[in-house]
């Protein structure tokens, strides 16, 4: 058996992308196998190599010394990454010296681990973590994964939380708002024709096995990021690997690319009073996606930073497309036309904690203890013509770039935070 000499080098070479899906894998099935410190070997070569194939030549005293470890504990390491098929090792001694390549390879997919064929992983994983850790890793990774019939569901409903009296005025229905929520109701997510996807997919001969467990994200950040099915499925294929592996961070980062606006244009919250109104602002919210929701009320191309903060929303919290403008629209109200990261968080921590599943629920929640609530649903006038909160103390956060968070109380009611 080899050990590695304290003056050979190596090189790293590399014919793949890590997914997001693939670090999920690494860190939920194999950590717990090879350990952390072989994980932090793994992603090391990884960062290292970069976007190239090949990244040349070091001391492996170097990389030992970079990850704070030792020599032996390095080949102890690199030994572990070998036998769980997440690096092949060779070695090549002539005049000059010795030498190693690192050959990097992918993790296995969900699919493939808990196959009935990879005996040993399997087995490896459940002998360290037990059966019971197995099962919920095999859940975390299950597509489509209903919930158990031994739960029962014991969701609050409204009547619950809120005293209603549906003889009040505000209840009263003939203006057509339920069939809006319930039948007229069309979102952006709904909207995506996965069918024109797939034809675009089979134009470019891209195999659809390919990003069978990467769909969801892929079809999530088309949809946060306003990118049509067709385009989705060109850059699907510009993501993909000469070895045919598949990239999600690669695909998110080309879509934001194509986020571009050239002209502001006027988004009109409402122009009259009364249930109408609110209702069609909430269609203007469910019926475009974020980014063009952001570049057209700022008539300029979204920040990478705020492009990564609307998929936060998306991929942390779940929150729908018109959840999430709500979100923006809120926020660029009361704090100027900015969008501090702390201050959309704050927010999205109280809907999160109130279980809301859409914009309307949204704006109910935020402004049911907001005395401009009013104002702000009816007032006559146009995104570009904002004004400020009426409490001075966010006024003045506002200004600042670290908008001092605590004052959201003020908007959304201390039983809320």
């Amino acid at each position: 058996m080899i050990v590695l000499e304290e003056n050979s080098v190596y090189s790293i070479w590399r014919e793949y992308t890590l997914s997001y899906n693939d670090r999920e894998v690494l860190m939920w099935l194999y950590c717990p196998i090879v350990g952390a410190e072989a994980i932090s070997l793994y992603n090391m070569l990884d960062t290292l190599i970069g976007n190239k194939n090949r990244y040349d030549s070091m001391f492996n005293s170097d990389l030992a010394k970079r990850l704070a470890i030792s020599i032996n504990e390095l080949d102890l390491n690199r030994k572990k990454l070998e036998a769980v098929n997440l690096l092949e090792t060779y070695r090549k001694e002539d005049v000059s010296g010795i030498k190693y390549i690192y050959k990097l390879l992918p993790p296995a997919t969900p699919k493939k681990f808990f196959s009935d064929s990879n005996i040993v992983l399997k087995g490896l994983l459940c002998k360290t973590m037990g059966e019971k850790y197995m099962l919920n890793a095999r859940e975390h990774f299950a597509i489509g994964a209903s919930i158990s019939s031994e739960y029962v569901d014991v969701s609050t409903s409204a009547t619950d939380v809120y005293l209603i009296d549906l003889d009040e005025p505000y209840y009263e229905m003939e203006n057509g708002y339920t069939s809006f929520v319930d039948k007229q109701f069309k979102s952006v997510e709904s909207d995506f024709d996965k069918e024109v996807f797939y034809e675009g997919l089979k134009e470019r001969h891209v195999d659809k096995a390919i990003i069978d467990d990467d769909l969801s994200e892929i079809l999530r950040i088309g949809t946060i990021y306003g990118v049509k099915p067709e385009k989705c499925a060109e850059l699907v294929e510009n993501s993909i690997s000469s070895n045919n592996v598949f990239s999600v961070e690669n695909f998110k980062n080309l879509a934001m690319s194509l986020v571009k606006y050239g002209s502001k244009k006027d988004f009109i919250r409402s122009n009259t009073s009364g249930n109408t109104e609110s209702a069609r602002t909430l269609r203007e919210y469910e019926n475009i996606s974020p980014a063009d929701f952001l570049g057209l009320v700022s008539g300029a191309t979204p920040l990478k930073s705020e492009l990564e903060l609307i998929d936060t929303l998306s991929k942390e919290y779940g929150f729908t497309s018109g959840i999430i403008n709500f979100i923006l629209d809120y926020t660029l109200t009361h704090c100027d036309n900015k969008l501090p990261e702390k201050f959309v968080l704050k927010v999205a921590i109280t809907l999160k904690r109130s279980n809301i599943k859409t914009a309307y629920d949204a704006m109910a929640t935020l402004y049911r203890n907001d005395k401009n609530a009013k104002k702000y649903i009816n007032k006559d006038a146009q995104v570009t013509h904002r004004q400020s909160a009426t409490n001075s103390d966010l006024e003045e956060t506002s200004e600042k770039e670290n908008v001092d968070v605590s004052n959201l109380d003020v908007l959304i009611g201390d039983d809320e935070l």
